[in-house]
């Protein structure tokens, strides 16, 4: 049996009335777009916004990092024991890392440019941690990717 509605045309203006379904269908289909676009942003944002906390956590900690130790290394009330080669040394990769953690861009991350900052960062910090003879920091154990 072939269907009625698809041998007409929308010409006729009794189409609405004698053929309720399709209106139905159409506005039923754009209903559920719309709630499904509307839940979706809802989604994507908590998502964004869950793992853009836990990005600005982490720029923050390097930042704090760097900022306290440069703080102590200057003062003189640090305990490690350096002699003023290495003191330099760790002393410039501290301003760097502050430098790279204070000037990162969170606008957008779906550029390679945003994951290599990311990353230089990282890098940075585990470096710094290195030179000071620290205990290894873990804080990128559940590293975000983007």
């Amino acid at each position: 049996m072939t269907d009625v509605s698809q041998n007409r045309t929308n010409d006729d203006p009794f189409d609405s009335i004698l053929f309720p379904e399709d209106k139905f269908c159409k506005e039923g289909y754009e209903a559920g777009l719309d709630e499904g676009r509307q839940k979706g942003l809802a989604e994507g944002f908590a998502a964004g916004w869950q793992q853009g906390c836990k990005l600005g956590e982490e720029i923050g900690f390097f930042r704090g990092f760097a900022e306290s130790w440069l703080e102590t290394l200057t003062s003189g009330t640090s305990d490690l024991l350096m002699d003023d080669r290495k003191l330099k040394v760790v002393y410039s990769s501290l301003k760097q890392l502050q430098k790279m953690a204070g000037g990162f861009e969170i606008c957008n991350i779906n550029t390679d440019a945003f994951t290599t900052e990311l990353s230089k960062i990282r890098a940075k910090f585990k470096q710094v941690v290195t030179q000071m003879g620290l205990k290894q920091f873990d804080f990128g154990k559940n590293e975000l990717s983007f």
